[in-house]
């Protein structure tokens, strides 16, 4: 139970346990402060993710995960190696955390593998691997050469052999990442196999247009700057901070959202329910985060699932629609 969980936390990962606006900064300081004693904690609440319903999971404005891949990749700890590495192979875990698989994981992964690209290697290899986390696990390698971890001779053989293997039946984000790396890294020897990619097709839509990549060699001008691309993770504050979800305008639409969900409950019927001596069913309450409520918020109305239809009915799961 989440409870349960909350209760076994030590006081100062207690205050990050849910969310609070504006963003908790010496509550996250305090965390890093404390390392040594935040690890174990921070890793069991990523293998906590794995292990219960996911809904279950989202209750309370629960945000310790969330924090935990940030301040493990901060900490460069190589004992998250493992958790992170079932993340990677988990669907349901690529659903929940979509927006930092898609977005922060590369880097998040290059910190916690700085010295093992073997097993980055072995992740973008493996087909049991989700198909964003796969790309994630590629553009750690991107990170890696970058920083000076991988030649250009080794990653120039690794690219070569997914080209010629892995890729031909890779999902599209991959294949996209891996022409990013070659383009980005300006790779001659890449132009051949971008060329076959291109005439694969991308039933979506590919990073970059066939005319960029060109220009970009032509130019030795790379579409995008590696220094931005392939860049390591940030201190957490700067990582964190600008998350929308700390800002006054989540907040009114988190309000927004909730009265209209109720907009309909009928404060005179309930009245009317009390004076006849019916059982009367509690209204439902909720709170706005704060700097000061620590306590996680137990709901007391049925709650909307991040992969849920939402309930505005535009017909996209909660988390892609009002949720974000």
């Amino acid at each position: 139970m989440p409870l349960e969980f909350y209760e076994s936390l030590p006081d100062f990962l207690q205050k990050i346990y849910s969310l609070k606006r504006p963003y908790p900064a010496d509550d996250i300081q305090a965390v890093i402060d404390r390392k040594d004693e935040a690890i174990p904690h921070l890793i069991k609440a990523l293998e906590r993710s794995l292990l219960e319903d996911p809904d279950e999971l989202f209750e309370d404005d629960y945000m310790l995960h969330f924090y935990a891949f940030y301040l493990l990749g901060h900490f460069k700890e190589t004992s998250a190696r493992t958790v992170l590495s079932k993340i990677a192979h988990s669907q349901e875990a690529e659903d929940e955390f979509d927006d930092i698989i898609s977005e922060g994981f590369d880097k998040i992964l290059a910190a916690c593998f700085f010295d093992s690209p073997l097993e980055l290697y072995a992740l973008v290899d493996d087909d049991g691997v989700t198909e964003y986390s796969r790309s994630a696990a590629l553009g750690a390698i991107g990170i890696l050469h970058h920083h000076k971890q991988i030649s250009r001779d080794i990653l120039t053989s690794y690219l070569d052999s997914l080209y010629t293997s892995t890729l031909k039946d890779a999902p599209e984000v991959l294949r996209n990442t891996a022409i990013q790396l070659s383009t980005s890294f300006l790779i001659e020897e890449h132009i051949p196999h971008i060329k076959d990619q291109y005439e694969i097709g991308f039933p979506f839509m590919p990073f970059y247009s066939q005319e960029q990549i060109e220009e970009a060699f032509q130019k030795k001008d790379p579409i995008d700057s590696p220094d931005n691309t392939f860049r390591l993770l940030k201190h957490p504050h700067e990582e964190l901070s600008t998350w929308h979800c700390f800002t006054e305008a989540s907040a009114k639409k988190e309000k927004e959202f909730y009265d209209e969900i109720f907009k309909d409950t009928d404060l005179d019927e309930d009245k009317d329910l009390e004076e006849d001596n019916f059982d009367e069913e509690p209204l439902p309450t909720f709170s706005t985060p704060t700097e000061t409520s620590n306590q996680p918020f137990i709901r007391d109305t049925p709650k909307v699932g991040r992969n849920d239809p939402c309930p505005c009915g535009s017909g996209k799961k909660y988390k892609k629609c009002c949720d974000k």
